[in-house]
Order: structure tokens, then sequence, then C-alpha cells
């Protein structure tokens, strides 16, 4: 009576043994399936996160592309144009465009450099001019001084146009410059909006920049 009990106890204690094994595999089992699907979680989500850095990387890409074929169109009319409306001879043409591109490169670096700052943005439909009392002494000076550049690249640039045409020439030039950047004007506001973005120049550059609309024809 006393093996049977004692027997009965020893097969108690195994089974109570056994149970607590195969809990303990339960659970680390269960702990092992989490931990598998928080990491197979985690490589999903940088994979995401990495597809959608490489699809926002490829769309800065190609804006940039049709920028510079858009500038490039651009500038194949406006080389039409100018060639038309002050009747360039080819060794005359030659030499304008040497100096026009130079200057035209140049005001367009300090035309971004000064507005990129204080440019008109667009927030809720409305627009919201930049307090500029939010600049700097040292960013407000920058930018006067980079206004001033612009002052007398515009003056050299002029005295370019006179040392190489006539009065009447240098005439006929800002007159064509106004024309073509009427027609650039009249069929950006004929363009429609596409996804909010818009192709070319800013506003404010004095009318002179390669951008902003659709290529006249």
């Amino acid at each position: 009576m006393k093996n049977f009990t004692a027997m009965k106890t020893h097969l108690l204690i195994c089974l109570f043994g056994l149970l607590a094994v195969c809990g303990y595999t339960q659970e680390s089992t269960a702990v092992e399936q989490r931990q598998q699907r928080s990491a197979e979680q985690r490589q999903r989500s940088a994979e995401q996160r990495q597809q959608s850095a490489e699809q926002r990387q490829q769309s800065v890409e190609q804006r940039q592309r049709d920028r510079e074929a858009f500038r490039q169109r651009i500038q194949t009319h406006r080389v039409a144009f100018f060639t038309e409306k002050l009747a360039l001879t080819p060794a005359e043409a030659e030499r304008f465009w040497a100096f026009y591109n130079t200057y035209q490169g140049e005001r367009e670096t300090l035309m971004n450099e000064t507005f990129q700052r204080t440019r008109t943005r667009q927030r809720d439909g409305e627009k919201t001019e930049f307090d500029v009392s939010q600049l700097s002494d040292a960013e407000a000076q920058r930018l006067v001084s980079n206004r001033a550049k612009l002052i007398d690249l515009d003056k050299k640039f002029h005295a370019d146009l006179c040392n190489m045409f006539s009065p009447q020439r240098v005439l006929a030039y800002y007159n064509a410059e106004r024309e073509f950047q009427r027609k650039l004007i009249e069929q950006r506001s004929q363009r429609p909006r596409e996804g909010g973005n818009r192709e070319g120049g800013n506003k404010g550059n004095g009318g002179r920049s390669g951008g902003g609309g659709r290529s006249p024809r």
C-alpha cells in the first residue's frame, strides 16, 4: 500500500513536471512567434520606408529633368524670337548670346538667393507674405547686398547692349524682352495647373527669368 502511494506520488510529481515543461515550451514558442512577427513587421516597415524614399527621389529627379527640358524649350524659343526681333547676324548672335546667357545665369543665382527666404507662400489657398522681421541682421544685410548686386548686374548688361547695338536696337531689345515675357505670362495663365505644381521660374524677377509658363510659339 505504501509502495502504491509512493508510486502514485512519484507519478503525480512527474506529471506536474511534464505539464510545467510543456507550458514553458508553449510559452517560449509563443514568445518566439511574437518576436518573429515583430521582426517581420519591422522589416516590412523598413522596406516600405526605403521604397517611399526611392519613390520620392525618383519624383525629385523627374521634376528636375522636366524643369531642365522646359528651360531648354524656353531658351530655344527665346533665341528664335530675339534673333528675329533684333535681326541678328550670325556674328552678332554669337556675341549677343554669349554675354546674355552669362547675365541670365548670374541674375538667376542672385534672384534665387534673394527671394528664397522672402517669397510669398501659399497656405490653405491663401497667400502669406514672409515676415522680414524674422530675418537676422546678417541675413537681411545679405539680401540687401544681393539687391545691390542685381542693380549693378543690370547696369553692366545695359552697358554691354549699348556697346554692341545702336540706341534704336537697344530699345528694340527691351521691347522684345517685354513682349516675350508677356507671351509667357499669357500662356501661363491659360495653362491648367497639374497637382498644384508650377513649372518655370519665380515671379518678382524683373521679367527676365527663363521660366514661368509654356513656351511661346
